[in-house]
């Protein structure tokens, strides 16, 4: 076990989930809103393939979800030069997120796994589960403690997308199919709970053990 899931209680539940989640996005409420409305409008009004379009939710997205794009307009053009037509995006093509995320920048490749997720989720929420490091630690406990069983074989499972799909196919399929987006919202609140990259919220666990009670 982790040093982090010591001292860390939780399990998930189709009943808490609206609360769990609206525990973390007070917080964020204002802002999250706004720019939940901004990439919604961007989705229908910049669905092109032109390089402004795609040059636009790039920098959106890198803005908004801090995915640590080091060059936006090399990315930018990367997906361009793909040539992806939205019909893939429609069928939820996982392979999408690998050719996305595999991108050279100034010469040194890297993987921009995190991001290509959330690219390929602003194009279709419903095929396509975002991945982040909150997420991550989330379902590492839920395997390490038996929460969930038969999640994942290695943690590595989480970069290969179709494998990573499944894992959260399978904590939807517990929730009670309530869809991708709302379990990853909700994956996202228990992380910030519970594996915070700081200091612990107390107002979050206090708040989260009065939804116990």
């Amino acid at each position: 076990m982790r040093e982090k899931d010591k001292n860390v209680d939780f399990n998930i539940s189709s009943n808490e989930i609206d609360d769990v989640i609206s525990i973390v996005w007070d917080d964020y409420d204002k802002k999250s809103r706004i720019q939940d409305s901004i990439l919604e409008t961007i989705k229908t009004q910049y669905s092109s393939d032109s390089i402004e379009d795609i040059y636009t939710k790039v920098t959106l997205i890198n803005s908004f979800y801090s995915t640590n794009i080091y060059d936006v307009w090399q990315m930018s053009n990367h997906i361009k030069d793909l040539e992806i037509p939205q019909s893939d995006f429609d069928n939820g093509k996982t392979d999408l997120v690998d050719k996305i995320a595999d991108v050279t920048f100034n010469n040194k490749k890297y993987t921009m796994y995190s991001f290509a997720t959330k690219y390929c989720s602003l194009h279709n929420s419903k095929a396509y589960p975002i991945f982040d490091s909150y997420v991550a630690d989330v379902l590492i406990y839920l395997k390490n403690t038996n929460k969930v069983t038969n999640l994942y074989k290695k943690q590595s499972d989480f970069l290969d997308y179709k494998k990573y799909k499944v894992i959260i196919k399978t904590i939807n399929d517990k929730l009670g199919n309530v869809g991708y987006k709302k379990t990853d919202m909700y994956l996202w609140a228990l992380g910030n709970i519970f594996f915070p990259k700081y200091e612990k919220n107390e107002r979050y666990l206090s708040e989260y053990n009065d939804i116990k009670k």
